[in-house]
């Protein structure tokens, strides 16, 4: 599960190419490449956009969706 801000200067660019070492790796991946937040929107609280307040949902439905969460 990756997140990253498209503005965030710092991280951006590195988690596109993590992006694209996974797929070449055949590796499962879900990423949310948000247009605006720069960096360190931390867990939403922070976040100045509406959709980065919802990205820890985003990775508690991916926890779920890929069964990490069974007992």
């Amino acid at each position: 599960f990756l997140v990253v801000a498209n503005d965030d200067a710092c991280c951006s660019t590195p988690i596109v190419k993590l992006l694209t070492a996974y797929r070449e790796a055949g590796a499962s991946v879900e990423t949310h490449l948000y247009a605006k937040g720069d960096h360190a929107f931390n867990m939403g609280y922070r976040a100045k956009f509406l959709g980065l307040k919802s990205w820890p949902q985003q990775l508690t439905n991916w926890f779920i969706d890929n069964n990490y969460f069974k007992p």
